[in-house]
């Protein structure tokens, strides 16, 4: 079974590791070609999220296979704080602020990615500030992030607020 772009193969397990040493010594591949790279459709300022924006995304769709979602990112992005959410706290919700407008983000993928990359550039000790609700940093200690995202808009008792849906997030 398979596809047409599908091998297969059988091997002995004493000869597994040595098939692996030599797919390996042929392979044209560099360590660069394993870095997984991300193709920005466009760069949009968080600020500039509007409903029109999101009202003519959606002229776009369906979107699948054949027709992928548009990826969108900005970079620069100053965050302001996190906060954990969701039925377990496994979530992050991010105030970010860009060009004077504050707008927020949301994360649903692993919280431990975003923490261990923030701290690597930042350190644990500004991450337990940004979790703070009572600690503000001034402007110009304020992180900054290079986001993907999907733009969205949230509605809560009848007032519309623009989010961004973070699909990954870089410090």
């Amino acid at each position: 079974g398979g596809h047409e772009l599908a091998a297969g193969l059988s091997v002995k397990k004493e000869n597994y590791k040595r098939l692996v040493e030599l797919l390996n010594a042929n392979s044209p591949l560099t360590k660069d070609d394993l870095i997984p790279k991300k193709s920005i459709d466009l760069f949009l300022p968080v600020s500039e999220i509007s409903e029109r924006f999101i009202n003519e995304l959606e002229m776009i769709e369906p979107t699948g296979q054949s027709n992928p979602k548009p990826v969108i990112a900005d970079r620069e992005i100053s965050v302001v704080r996190f906060q954990l959410i969701g039925k377990i706290k496994k979530y992050i919700k991010l105030v970010l602020k860009k060009n004077g407008k504050v707008i927020e983000g949301l994360y649903f993928g692993e919280k431990e990615k975003v923490e261990n990359r923030f701290i690597k550039v930042y350190g644990g000790e500004m991450l337990g500030k940004m979790y703070d609700r009572y600690y503000e940093l001034n402007e110009a200690e304020l992180p900054h992030a290079t986001i993907v995202y999907k733009p969205g808009m949230n509605e809560y008792n009848g007032i519309k607020s623009m989010q961004a849906i973070i699909d990954d997030i870089w410090f």
